[in-house]
């Protein structure tokens, strides 16, 4: 799947993940935040919600909404 990352209001990334966690893992390498505090924490998050959370109490960037892309309208 893919998936539309906002972050720090105004930018914006597109990841290619198997699933939601491994979507937050790509983020936190991608914004190079991706430690092995920051996976014991992840693996402690239950929901999405939470693990965005997470992801923005370590990474040095804050992520303002995630979307799912499911199919090409063009």
């Amino acid at each position: 799947m893919k998936y539309l990352i906002l972050y720090n209001v105004d930018c914006y990334t597109i990841i290619d993940a198997v699933s939601f966690k491994d979507c937050i893992i790509q983020v936190a390498n991608f914004f190079g935040d991706n430690t092995e505090l920051f996976g014991k924490a992840l693996n402690g998050c239950t929901t999405n919600s939470d693990m965005v959370k997470m992801l923005n109490y370590f990474s040095s960037c804050e992520v303002n909404a995630v979307y799912e892309i499911s199919k090409r309208v063009f």
